[in-house]
């Protein structure tokens, strides 16, 4: 009876140790993050999500927000296999706790389709970019519209689908134009595009 009492005890203080050092790891891997030290920030990323995921559940807003940055930094720093797994994660929760429309979802979604481009899988990317493309629409045509069709175009013209490619890299051109005007570096590096 003693011996189980002994081990329960040392469960709770070895759970109230890891809740206390919640706030100093949390804000360690934050701070990693904004100073774009990616590789030190992937493995303070990795211990504050096991914090986060033992503290809340995996669908928590933070677990949630820690889980794209660890994603992000995985891509950034050129780790794809990685950074697809973690991205896959990230949007499987994020359509079940924030819903198909939401814009968290759809720039993750977004991220994922440059991954794949990464790795020269273009048939996902080009599914995945055209599906952002009409989730983004509906929200109105913004830069991150424009950003995105503009990624497709690139992609098309790198597997030499120009006929492909015109039409996104044009109407990313004119819309630059209209929201920037025609003198904008934005609308030369379109027009460079084409």
């Amino acid at each position: 009876m003693k011996k189980y009492i002994f081990l329960g005890l040392c469960l709770v203080l070895s759970v109230l140790s890891q809740a206390q050092n919640l706030p100093q790891t949390v804000n360690r891997a934050l701070d990693l993050y904004e100073k774009k030290d990616y590789e030190k920030a992937i493995p303070a990323l990795e211990k504050a999500i096991t914090l986060l995921d033992k503290a809340y559940s995996d669908t928590n807003s933070d677990c949630l927000n820690f889980k794209y940055l660890l994603a992000t930094c995985y891509r950034i720093t050129g780790q794809y296999e990685k950074a697809e797994r973690q991205y896959l994660k990230v949007i499987a929760l994020q359509e079940k706790v924030l819903g198909l429309f939401h814009p968290d979802l759809i720039q993750s979604m977004d991220e994922l389709a440059s991954v794949y481009v990464s790795k020269e899988n273009y048939e996902k990317a080009e599914t995945l970019f055209l599906r952002v493309i009409k989730l983004r629409d509906i929200k109105g045509k913004d830069k991150a519209y424009i950003f995105c069709i503009s990624s497709l175009g690139k992609m098309y013209i790198s597997m030499a689908k120009y006929e492909k490619a015109e039409p996104l890299l044009v109407e990313a051109k004119e819309l630059r134009e209209k929201e920037l005007g025609e003198k904008h570096p934005s609308v030369a590096v379109s027009l460079c595009d084409l």
